[in-house]
């Protein structure tokens, strides 16, 4: 893929919410037995929202 066909979004987190989000990986794989990043889980979330 081109890097004209990319685009770069940077979220900064404080502790609090990065450790909230680990939290909800480690659940995610204890429940679907499949592991998933932080980074993962925010692009999943993007995902269903924007989906019709």
């Amino acid at each position: 893929m081109e890097d004209k066909d990319k685009y770069e979004i940077n979220l900064v987190l404080d502790k609090d919410r990065y450790h909230a989000l680990l939290d909800i990986c480690t659940k995610y794989k204890e429940q679907q037995g499949a592991e998933l990043t932080p980074k993962e889980y925010i692009l999943m979330l993007i995902d269903s929202a924007i989906k019709k």
